[in-house]
């Protein structure tokens, strides 16, 4: 049985809730991974916590998500979560060019998909 939510935005049935199921499964084992690493490293998990789920809900969303206007801001989502987690370790001037040079690739590939979105439904209509 197929549920439709906030207007037909997003559909959650059986295999979208079995896909939920594992991809919760396997960011809680590399959650416990994580843990571990950062005792090691000793950085703040508090902040990369919050990050971790927002970007899980993000991913949860885009698993159900049947629209492409709504599947483009959960990618926005998930990927602003990114770039900061990229360069989440403040010490390391590695991990600040990492994030930056993934924003930057990031938005121009987020640029081209929205162009794609926008002329595949502007020539869908006018032919």
């Amino acid at each position: 049985m197929k549920f439709f939510f906030l207007n037909f935005l997003f559909v959650n049935d059986k295999s979208a809730v079995l896909v939920k199921t594992l991809t919760v499964l396997s960011c809680l084992g590399l959650l416990i991974i994580i843990v571990k690493n950062f005792g090691l490293q000793k950085l703040n998990f508090f902040e990369y916590f919050l990050l971790y789920l927002l970007s899980l809900l993000a991913l949860l969303l885009l698993i159900t998500v049947a629209d492409m206007l709504a599947a483009y801001l959960v990618i926005e989502m998930q990927a602003l979560c990114f770039y900061i987690l990229t360069s989440f370790n403040r010490d390391s001037s590695f991990s600040a060019e990492a994030g930056l040079k993934y924003f930057i690739s990031g938005s121009f590939i987020s640029g081209l998909f929205f162009s794609g979105v926008f002329f595949n439904i502007w020539f869908s209509r006018n032919a």
